[in-house]
């Protein structure tokens, strides 16, 4: 199964949302294997709604997405 991390975050998270970081109170982190050779990739999704992603929820289909970007991004990359 694909790690996929829900979570609440902190606004200083700007390391990832750059300027809009003030805005994202929950995100859903998926990693990505992009292939031999290549370092893990990390696909984000960030939500103003604090209650958006909790641990709580399934992953189902955040794996399921998570995959199809993984294979276009191998595509991609080839």
């Amino acid at each position: 199964m694909r790690p996929v991390v829900l979570r609440q975050t902190h606004p200083s998270a700007d390391g990832v949302y750059g300027d809009t970081a003030g805005w994202i109170r929950s995100e859903a982190a998926i990693r990505l294997d992009l292939g031999e050779g290549r370092l893990p990739a990390m696909l984000v999704l960030g939500s103003e709604d604090p209650h958006h992603f909790k641990p709580t929820q399934g992953t189902d289909l955040l794996a399921f997405f998570g995959g199809a970007f993984e294979r276009a991004m191998r595509r991609w990359l080839a």
